[in-house]
């Protein structure tokens, strides 16, 4: 969780009113969350789907970033353990065990609003 502090989430006072930061880029907390539930995953089950991103408008939102982090850190990490027991199971009972990390498919996240 040491990288909450790096991108997107580190900034001026001037961009907080209190707690809650006024233009919180939504993308950049997804972008911090994703890195750290995959290393989380890597770490417990060995491997780790990618993550693809939509996000076409670089959204912005008056929120409050480790509050965001910590959802869309639990959020990912429940979607990649899932997918990665699921597809390593399947793939285990359809080929017999191999070694290395499965090929599993990719969680899509999608960031929209108005």
């Amino acid at each position: 969780r040491a990288r909450r502090r790096q991108k997107g989430m580190s900034t001026t006072a001037q961009d907080f009113v209190g707690c809650v930061k006024t233009r919180c880029r939504i993308k950049e907390v997804l972008e911090t969350a994703t890195a750290d539930a995959q290393a989380a995953c890597t770490l417990h089950l060995n491997c780790a789907p990618r993550v693809v991103i939509n996000d076409n408008r670089k959204l912005t939102a008056a929120y409050i970033p480790e509050h965001l982090y910590v959802v869309l850190f639990e959020v990912l990490k429940n979607a990649m353990r899932a997918t990665a027991e699921r597809h390593r199971l399947q793939l285990e009972s359809e080929r017999g065990p191999r070694k290395g990390a499965p090929t599993l498919p990719p969680i899509v996240a999608t960031i929209s609003g108005d």
